[in-house]
């Protein structure tokens, strides 16, 4: 991938306020693999819910559902 197309994607991502700026697809699956590892990772036990209440800032941030659903409505619109 040329200079100018990773430029263009990046300008493109901010000026579509994007979370995340990612220019290369081929990276998906490795990305996927390695989420998946991540989650598979946590503990399989009942959330404590005192500490959940505790570091509930920790654990949800609007700015990740705003993301999705900008993503979600972009992929709805016809180009």
């Amino acid at each position: 991938m040329s200079a100018d197309e990773v430029g263009e994607r990046v300008l493109a991502g901010i000026r579509a306020n994007d979370l995340y700026i990612l220019t290369h697809p081929e990276f998906a699956d490795g990305m996927r693999t390695r989420f998946d590892a991540i989650l598979a990772s946590m503990p399989d036990e009942t959330i404590h819910q005192e500490r959940a209440g505790e570091i509930g800032f920790l654990l949800s941030n609007p700015v990740f559902d705003d993301q999705l659903a900008r993503r979600r409505a972009a992929l709805l619109m016809p180009s």
